[in-house]
């Protein structure tokens, strides 16, 4: 089921140059969406931007959503702008991710906008969790606060050097990947694609399940702008409906 509601900006905070927090009132959709689904958002009136954005949910209280987007485009240009005003709010869309088992030891690997839908998995879990966020120069306070609020261990890496371990987040993780692994540890990614092929190359595939960030164009499986082939078949699944978490065993990247 998804609803369609006209939501308030409520507040819009450049964190750098790339990336912004913005905060949207939400009355309904904020009380159904569960960890891991997205909304799709028409940025203005008229015939343009035609299509809907979709942005994963960074974390939905009961009268607000708030989102980490970066701006890439058009769409997300325009929405930056629109310090205050109104938006149309659609979804819920895709699948929640699951609840694990109590004892499951879950380390969250999240780049760029990769960490919202994580964070809010974050949110949601009582498990022991462990971060791994990494980012191209040192992230806003807040942004690192959110993390810190839902983590008993968080790791950092920039690839400039200005917070954490300089370089690539990969590095970082087979520093630590040691101490953390497990049979009960699994593990939730989200980020750029090439993020998520390195760590394939390191990972146990069995207890790794990716969130893909897939070119959404309709939201509702028919466009097929975001499938990815499933693994081993001639069988194309869609973010936006099968997804947008998949184990990584399922699917190629």
């Amino acid at each position: 089921m998804f609803l369609e509601e006209k939501s308030e900006i409520i507040n819009l905070i450049n964190l750098d140059k790339d990336y912004y927090q913005i905060i949207l009132s939400s009355t309904k959709i904020s009380k159904i969406v569960k960890p891991g689904q997205f909304i799709n958002i028409k940025i203005q009136e008229g015939d343009f931007p035609l299509l809907r954005r979709p942005f994963s949910i960074f974390s939905a209280k009961e009268r607000y959503i708030e989102l980490l987007i970066k701006e890439v485009g058009i769409g997300t240009r325009i929405l930056r702008k629109e310090k205050t005003g109104k938006v149309s709010l659609l979804g819920p869309f895709g699948k929640p991710f699951f609840i694990p088992e109590k004892d499951d030891i879950i380390v969250l690997i999240g780049g760029g906008t990769g960490i919202a839908p994580l964070h809010f998995y974050g949110e949601v879990i009582e498990n022991k969790k462990i971060f791994f966020a990494g980012f191209k120069t040192i992230p806003n306070s807040y942004i690192l606060k959110k993390l810190e609020e839902i983590s008993e261990k968080i790791f950092i890496s920039t690839e400039d050097g200005t917070l954490g371990f300089k370089g690539i987040l990969t590095s970082l993780f087979e520093k630590e990947f040691k101490d953390i692994e497990s049979e009960k540890t699994k593990y939730f990614l989200c980020g750029p694609y090439e993020m998520l092929k390195a760590f394939e190359k390191i990972l146990p595939s069995e207890r790794v399940f990716v969130s893909l960030e897939g070119m959404i164009g309709c939201g509702f499986g028919i466009c097929m702008g975001c499938a990815v082939k499933k693994k081993g078949e001639e069988k194309y699944l869609r973010v936006c409906t099968e997804g947008p978490l998949f184990p990584l065993k399922e699917i190629e990247l």
